[in-house]
């Protein structure tokens, strides 16, 4: 996803970017998500659009906009000096979309019933 962490971390306080407040809550890692639809009426080039993206090539252009790359792929250096240490990556937390989407309707009921 959108690597705002890099982005803040370019001014001259460099504290723990993945850690977004005072208490050390950690920041969430939120991907990005392409794929080709189904019955598309161009799906040649909807594949080539995804082959671009996950090359090398693509990778790196998106990593130019301060996308973190989903592959692990050689940057120039000026662009991987945007980046954050893997170190700091490694500390974000990804959702876990299955464990939500299972807690969902509970959450859904109590707020219902709470607010209501």
């Amino acid at each position: 996803g959108f690597d705002t962490p890099s982005l803040t971390a370019q001014g001259e306080q460099r504290r723990s970017p993945f850690f977004n407040n005072d208490r050390d809550i950690p920041s969430l890692v939120v991907p990005y998500v392409m794929s080709l639809v189904k019955g598309a009426p161009h799906a040649d080039n909807g594949r080539k659009i995804l082959d671009f993206v996950l090359s090398d090539k693509g990778q790196s252009v998106w990593a130019n906009a301060y996308l973190r790359p989903a592959r692990d792929v050689a940057l120039p250096d000026e662009v991987a000096a945007r980046f954050l240490p893997a170190a700091d990556y490694a500390r974000a937390t990804p959702i876990d979309y299955a464990a939500m989407a299972a807690n969902q309707k509970a959450f859904a009921d109590k707020y219902l019933a709470e607010v209501r």
